[in-house]
């Protein structure tokens, strides 16, 4: 069993494994739940899970602890090391960035499920969000299904509209390659969300959308538009 099969099997047993304050020792509880076998695992693996486990990102405690991500440049997966998924989120987080301005915003909130556990899942067609079980809450903090629909309610639902149209731009797995740059991102999922992006007469950037302006759209578009214009002559600026 690889160090990374043994701490899910783990996991699933609602079994907590942390490195030890004291070098080279693992610390697991509760104990009464441990077999003589994942006894044996443990101890012959012990130097790759505290390997493993010294390059964890533990996930954070509350989903709202997450909802004011990084500005890093460019966006990237919180969450590397779910590497099943990971280029997946690091496309939906590219295209998603166009409202970073607003931390409460698609971005924000994709950001804190992401670094919570979440996972994207590609099912009949079409990519969705979902959460990543974990009794223990070692790589997720949502310990059953009722705690991950009560935070899913609280924060992408009110999102749903946005997070729909942009999942659409996601390809399919077979289909994932390098996500595309921020501006190339932003012009697609800005397009996807109902924007009409082109040149006025004076050569500039004529931006609309029918249903009024989005502010941290407008931020993003305004703090990119160099680079936006070039996107859109097919030049690089």
């Amino acid at each position: 069993m690889t160090p990374e099969a043994l701490l899910d099997c783990l996991s699933d047993l609602g079994i907590r494994i942390e490195a030890n304050p004291d070098p080279g020792l693992v610390t697991v509880s509760p104990l009464s739940r441990l077999t003589p076998e994942l006894r044996a695992e443990i101890l012959a693996h012990k130097a790759e899970l505290l390997a493993v486990l010294a390059h964890r990102v533990p996930p954070s405690k509350a989903w709202a602890d997450q909802v004011q991500p990084p500005f890093e440049r460019p966006p990237c997966d919180p969450r590397p090391e779910l590497v099943v998924d990971s280029l997946a989120w690091a496309h939906l987080l590219a295209y998603a960035s166009t409202d970073r301005a607003d931390f409460r915003g698609l971005f924000g909130v994709l950001h804190g499920a992401r670094r919570g556990g979440a996972l994207l899942r590609f099912d009949r067609g079409r990519w969705r969000v979902e959460p990543r079980i974990d009794p223990a809450e070692l790589t997720s903090i949502w310990h059953d299904q009722e705690a991950w629909e009560a935070d899913r309610g609280r924060y992408l639902l009110p999102h749903r509209a946005r997070l729909t149209k942009l999942l659409r731009l996601l390809p399919t797995p077979s289909r994932l390659g390098v996500p595309p740059s921020e501006v190339q991102a932003g012009v697609d999922a800005l397009r996807a969300l109902g924007w009409r992006l082109g040149l006025n007469a004076e050569g500039g950037l004529r931006a609309a959308h029918p249903d009024g302006l989005s502010a941290p759209d407008v931020a993003w578009l305004r703090a990119h538009v160099t680079a936006v214009l070039g996107q859109l002559l097919g030049v690089s600026r």
